[in-house]
């Protein structure tokens, strides 16, 4: 016999405990209380099939697989918030599976100077995760720190210890 926990929307949270209970039939051996013979819990992330993108507009994804597409407002611990149509729309995170901004080009400032790449770690250690790199013109170097202009993120002043070498 094939039985369905759950379909659609769940609880909201994390799934926690999966309990299995069975009446024994009196055909198993006495020290069986049940047999389970399949076992599957799915948890759906994201959508199967094709999704809409509008690169003009924000989107959020939804557990169910819909869109909604709008101007993203807010968001936070318990809520997001998004303009659909002029009509404001929140949603609690465990109905969200995605946030997708739209995408707006912007001129950054222009940058003067010797143009140079510098590398450096976030964290102490070796992890590659925490290597980061910025391109732009050299404003100032001292004892202790490299000060770089970029067109997009400012002015960035990097400790000369954290520095990849």
């Amino acid at each position: 016999m094939a039985m369905s926990l759950a379909h659609g929307k769940g609880s909201d949270g994390p799934l926690t405990e999966i309990r299995i209970a069975s009446l024994g039939s009196g055909k198993a051996p006495e020290k069986v209380a049940g047999h389970v013979d399949d076992l599957r819990v799915v948890r759906f992330d994201e959508p199967v099939g094709g999704l809409e993108i509008d690169a003009t507009q924000d989107e959020v994804r939804l557990t169910i697989g819909d869109q909604l597409f709008g101007k993203f407002r807010s968001a936070d611990a318990n809520r997001v918030r998004i303009q659909v149509d002029g009509s404001d729309v929140t949603l609690p995170w465990s109905d969200v599976s995605g946030l997708h901004f739209r995408r707006e080009a912007g001129q950054g400032a222009p940058v003067s100077g010797l143009l140079v790449r510098a590398e450096w770690r976030a964290a102490p250690g070796t992890d590659p995760r925490d290597l980061n790199q910025v391109e732009g013109a050299l404003a100032a170097l001292s004892a202790s720190v490299v000060t770089v202009a970029t067109p997009y993120a400012g002015t960035l002043a990097i400790p000369l210890d954290r520095m990849k070498t």
